[in-house]
């Protein structure tokens, strides 16, 4: 049940290519919280993994199965697949390292059970292989003796009561293993993949990871533990493959990746996919309307003839350039509601909106107005406004203290800042002002404020004109006087009540002698 949309099938495409060619690469998928991160890598998981179930033959996007599903089903890769979502240890064990040994000792169990007793992982299971079959007499005595010493037992006994691990570990501690032990990450993770690959007969071996910005909170730059993290990424997804080891790895984060980290094309250190962004951004438009409507069968050609009608008697297919295929994508929907939802949605730390999973809540919640369905028009930006999923992220503290400002009858909270544009997501005021002002009909908006304030501001940004309505900023002229905290205010609020009376012209002047002035905004 995934979608496709160009955006996304770009970056199946980038991946894919590498995994048929046996090329290893990484892959840095980035994008904001809720925007569809984990989804992506489980997709990418079940297409690479579960060969046997023929899952390439179930993709609903015809270009890529014709294009990969058969050279896929031929490739056998082994999966290491996890969250870094509360991972970690306190202090000097907080290692990426570690969290790696861990996960592919897991990862074997689930997927290789049959060689889990095989593949040696960590510096113990190393150190415990050195000394039963590969030690030398004189380096077997040397251990001995560090166990004379430090338990009162030979190794043998040792070994036997505690366990291969703990034997193993006791082993690192004397470091009497340590010219033999693999520590380098670089080795390290060769030796796994040998011994996977090999063992198991993959062609080679793909790692996940998702969450990564949780851990990367933990580790600022120029700490020892940030150190390690950019080597192990570098090592899986540069150092190895440039060895001409087939190893993909995939890291989601919200955050950017390291600098060192960087690059933007096969061959570089990770390959930056971004999702709903920039280019792609008409994907998540796709996503939403996918998520929460079915088409009749058939309404492909009523559609298109909506659309013809569009695009005749409205502005907006030609301006947005919005052509037939992505209109039916995302019909009912008029196109500008992604780009306001998108605007608000966004940023979820700001504005405690998930992205795309909060606008299919607004969408399906506007699809479930029986009325709506029931009329001859698209979707517009006031039908959503009015969902409780947008209200109740509208009362979350980045907007409180302003939600209200367009329609008296919401409640405006504690007001205790200056509106300042700079706030808001770019032109969201805006465009809420003029699908508000569409709903109820307005034909003429008369705004009354002081003309160097943000309010004003917004009032002639507003894109009146263009939704067919006559916009204007009444605002005092007090021709260099003094008082704007007082006179200017009062003038204001006296003038809105004789322009709601029909007593306001050009000649009106307030109680204190202060005209207020009409000019047209666009």
């Amino acid at each position: 049940d995934y979608l496709f949309p160009v955006g996304l099938r770009g970056h199946f495409r980038r991946i894919f290519d590498c995994v048929v060619n046996d090329k290893g690469q990484g892959f840095w998928v980035q994008a904001e919280y809720g925007a569809g991160k984990t989804h992506f890598l489980g997709t990418v998981v079940d297409l690479l993994v579960w060969q046997e179930l023929k899952v390439c033959n179930h993709l609903r996007d015809e270009e890529l199965k014709k294009d990969y599903s058969g050279a896929l089903s031929k490739k056998k890769w082994f999966p290491v697949a996890f969250s870094l979502r509360g991972m970690g240890q306190s202090g000097d064990g907080d290692s990426l390292m570690r969290v790696f040994e861990e996960q592919i000792r897991e990862n074997l169990q689930m997927f290789a059970p049959t060689l889990q007793a095989q593949v040696k992982i960590t510096s113990a299971d190393v150190a415990d292989k050195w000394y039963t079959s590969e030690a030398t007499e004189d380096e077997k005595a040397g251990v001995r003796s560090f166990f004379s010493r430090e338990h009162k037992c030979l190794p043998e006994d040792y070994r036997s009561k505690n366990g291969p691990k703990k034997f193993g570990e006791e082993l690192v501690r004397s470091k009497l293993p340590e010219g033999r032990l693999r520590g380098k990450f670089k080795e390290r993770f060769a030796y796994i993949y040998e011994q996977i690959t090999k063992l198991g007969g993959y062609e080679g071996m793909v790692f996940v990871v998702d969450e990564f910005r949780s851990w990367q909170d933990r580790h600022p730059a120029g700490t020892p533990a940030y150190a390690e993290d950019e080597e192990v990424l570098e090592t899986l997804a540069f150092v190895l493959p440039t060895q001409h080891l087939n190893i993909i790895t995939i890291i989601a984060s919200q955050g950017d990746m390291p600098q060192k980290l960087s690059g933007g094309s096969e061959g570089d250190r990770f390959v930056p996919l971004y999702l709903l962004a920039d280019k792609n951004k008409g994907d998540f438009g796709e996503i939403v309307t996918f998520r929460c409507r079915d088409l009749h069968k058939g309404a492909s050609t009523d559609i298109k003839d909506y659309y013809d009608h569009c695009r005749k008697e409205y502005k907006f297919i030609k301006q947005a350039n919005i052509s037939l295929d992505y209109f039916t994508a995302i019909f009912p929907f008029q196109p500008r509601c992604f780009e306001v939802m998108r605007r608000i949605t966004q940023n979820a730390e700001k504005h405690n909106l998930p992205t795309a999973r909060s606008a299919i809540r607004m969408a399906w919640q506007t699809l479930s107005d029986a009325a709506l369905l029931k009329g001859k028009r698209l979707i517009t930006l006031a039908d959503i406004i009015d969902t409780d999923e947008l209200r109740k992220g509208l009362n979350h503290e980045h907007y409180r203290d302003a939600y209200g400002v367009a329609l008296a009858e919401e409640p405006i909270g504690s007001y205790d800042r200056r509106f300042c544009v700079r706030d808001w997501p770019r032109h969201l005021i805006e465009e809420c002002l003029a699908a508000a002002s569409r709903a109820l009909g307005v034909q003429t908006a008369v705004a009354f404020c002081a003309r160097t304030t943000d309010y004003a501001e917004i009032v002639r940004r507003t894109p009146w004109s263009k939704n067919g309505i006559a916009g204007w900023l009444a605002s005092a002229d007090m021709d260099g006087r003094g008082g704007s905290q007082v006179l200017v205010p009062r003038a204001s609020g006296q003038a809105m009540a004789a322009f709601i009376r029909g007593e306001f012209d050009e000649q009106w002047v307030s109680t204190d002698g202060i005209p207020v002035r009409l000019e047209p905004v666009r």
